[in-house]
């Protein structure tokens, strides 16, 4: 299974998942999805403005999904 750790991500920096969709450009609701590995599909493109805030802040692709067997 694929996990998302950007709840964890945002809570390490101290940011709401509000003002995190606001930097993005990302849905709040798909934000919250994320953060609560709620999702059934996933964009490319919505990966790509994640990274787009995460990486110059230290993070890597790696930090933010993991996969884990069932």
């Amino acid at each position: 299974m694929i996990f998302f750790n950007l709840h964890e991500i945002l809570k390490k920096e101290n940011m709401s998942q509000n003002k995190f969709s606001k930097i993005s450009g990302v849905r709040p609701n798909t934000i919250n999805n994320i953060c609560n590995n709620n999702l059934k599909r996933f964009e490319l493109a919505t990966l790509e403005k994640i990274m787009a805030v995460l990486f110059p802040m230290g993070y890597k692709i790696e930090d933010v999904i993991t996969y884990k067997d069932r």
